[in-house]
């Protein structure tokens, strides 16, 4: 998967994956389907923003985020953000494969999807 942003032709190298997870009170079911909707909160003062903007920004960066919990042993968030790199700065020793493998020096003729 090769993108363009502002002229500057980055590929597609490898996904980030970040889980979080703790051992304290769980959440219900109803619980996790109102994750990251505005305003809702399980926190006494809690403002209901955190997850929505959360949300947002991973889901902003092409990223997914995948929530399990469980009342009696705790919650955890799985995260993943893709990540790029320009083409340029192809590591030499690195093994790519698909479309870019044949191509990184010839950086004008890969496609633009």
């Amino acid at each position: 998967m090769v993108v363009s942003y502002k002229s500057v032709y980055t590929i597609f190298v490898r996904i980030y994956k970040s889980i979080i997870q703790d051992s304290e009170k769980g959440m219900t079911q109803e619980q996790i389907n109102r994750l990251g909707e505005t305003y809702f909160t399980t926190k006494e003062k809690g403002t209901g923003l955190g997850m929505t903007v959360s949300f947002s920004i991973i889901r902003g960066m092409n990223g997914s985020i995948n929530e399990t919990s469980d009342p009696q042993k705790g919650t955890c968030f799985s995260i993943k953000l893709p990540l790029y790199q320009k083409i340029g700065e192809l590591n030499p020793n690195a093994t790519y494969k698909g479309k870019i493998s044949n191509k990184i020096k010839g950086i004008s003729s890969l496609p633009i999807t």
